[in-house]
């Protein structure tokens, strides 16, 4: 937790970053590079009947953190992406909050 999902980048770019994002982004949220899932997943864009890349998004669930945090988390993510492959330049970043006592691990709430 939390767990990050993103579309419209290869999976080699995702394996290639995948360890430096959970490294900083456990600095930026106080939480060890473990507590992290990324999943990657495969989509196809289109505008109209045209499909078009290099559109990136990605969804966070976690539970809510201030402000401050969530912009840094945010600002490392695109960081992080563009320095990877500097052709992305459309990114969008959305939290989605999580309830405590609605999210449960094993049988246990989190």
């Amino acid at each position: 937790m939390p767990h990050i999902t993103i579309r419209g980048i290869t999976p080699c770019i995702a394996e290639n970053i995948s360890d430096s994002l959970f490294e900083q982004l456990s600095i930026i949220c106080g939480n060890t590079k473990n507590s992290y899932t990324l999943e990657l997943l495969e989509s196809k864009q289109f505008t109209g009947t045209k499909p078009f890349l290099k559109f990136v998004l990605i969804e966070i669930f976690w539970f809510p953190r201030e402000k401050p945090i969530q912009d840094a988390v945010e600002c490392a993510i695109r960081d992080i992406l563009v320095t990877a492959d500097d052709s992305l330049n459309d990114i969008a970043v959305m939290f989605h909050a999580l309830k405590r006592e609605s999210y449960y691990r094993n049988g246990k709430h989190f």
